[in-house]
């Protein structure tokens, strides 16, 4: 690829500028291939339908007008070198951080500061992003929410595949359960009881008190409309988008602006 840009420069030098400008392009195309499907792969017939521009989510619940409006990366489990989900963590916190920073963190209707910071305990993998840490991203990857893989979830249990968290048909009661054994797992990793566990719940930093709000960020991954009726996703889920507003999520003296 690099050999063909020097070759466009050398073109244009010469004057035939348009044929080294048409490499340029192809050269960009290459590029844009190569970065993965996520740069080039757009579903304009949903885009259309639903009136949402450059919209590549994998649901239609609140949680998918945050991600669009902010540009929260995701698990990328293909290609070559498929990503690790600790590694979309950190492009995830790179991102919020930029974004609090400016104040330009917008939440859709729906979504409050204590499901934003649900989210950030959620996907934080240590106390260096946040100061909860529940590592459930290393699961339950952005995006999809699952990360095709098993594991290790119980003392002496057997490997398990990772279940999606979208559109759990669970009440409230259930999904505390569930949290508070993914706790209980993580204390039992910790104290060497079960070592058979998987090694990502001993880095969970998270008490039953963070339990509430962790399941209401769960419940935003339920979508708004079924995705089988294009026309009620519009009517429920463009407004998600479209009326998402900024919010000064940490305040000025975590910014530094009072001293």
């Amino acid at each position: 690829m690099g050999d063909s840009i020097v070759c466009c420069f050398k073109c244009f030098r010469s004057g035939t500028h348009l044929a080294g400008w048409a490499l340029v392009v192809a050269a960009g195309i290459l590029t844009a291939q190569a970065a993965g499907p996520g740069f080039v792969n757009r579903n304009k017939e949903l885009e259309k339908a639903i009136g949402i521009h450059h919209f590549n989510e994998k649901g239609f619940a609140v949680y998918d007008a945050f991600s669009h409006v902010n540009r929260i990366p995701k698990w990328n489990s293909k290609g070559e070198f498929p990503e690790e989900p600790i590694d979309t963590a950190g492009a995830i916190f790179t991102r919020l951080s930029n974004q609090e920073g400016r104040v330009q963190i917008k939440l859709p209707p729906g979504m409050t500061k204590d499901h934003y910071f649900a989210f950030k305990t959620f996907f934080s993998p240590d106390t260096f992003y946040h100061v909860q840490a529940g590592n459930c991203g290393a699961c339950h990857s952005a995006g999809s929410f699952d990360d095709g893989r098993e594991h290790i979830v119980t003392k002496g249990g057997s490997p398990t595949k990772t279940p999606s968290l979208r559109n759990l048909k669970r009440t409230d009661k259930e999904l505390s359960s569930g949290v508070m054994a993914h706790i209980a797992a993580s204390k039992q990793k910790k104290s060497g009881e079960a070592d058979e566990i998987d090694d990502m719940f001993a880095m969970m930093i998270i008490t039953e008190q963070d339990v509430p709000k962790l399941v209401k960020f769960i419940k935003l991954l339920n979508d708004v409309a079924d995705a089988k009726d294009m026309e009620k996703v519009k009517e429920k889920f463009r407004p998600l988008v479209n009326e998402s507003k900024p919010v000064d999520v940490v305040g000025k003296e975590a910014r530094g602006e009072d001293r």
